[in-house]
């Protein structure tokens, strides 16, 4: 299976919004990284948790 991966380009106006659009990207990297360490255990069959799953775990993460 291959898997795509694709890159953006953004260039904000002021560092504000620099900032701000840093800290939003930085957030949802921690979720997805946390999303694969804690919830995904590599396996020969690499049995990945499907979208929904991951995303009806999300309101518990929210709690921790």
């Amino acid at each position: 299976m291959v898997e795509e991966a694709f890159q953006y380009r953004a260039v904000p106006e002021d560092t504000t919004t620099a900032e701000s659009a840093w800290q939003a990207i930085q957030t949802c990297r921690e979720v997805y990284n946390h999303a694969l360490t804690q919830e995904y255990r590599p396996a020969p069959e690499y049995n990945k948790p499907s979208y929904n799953t991951m995303q009806n775990m999300l309101p518990k993460w929210k709690h921790k």
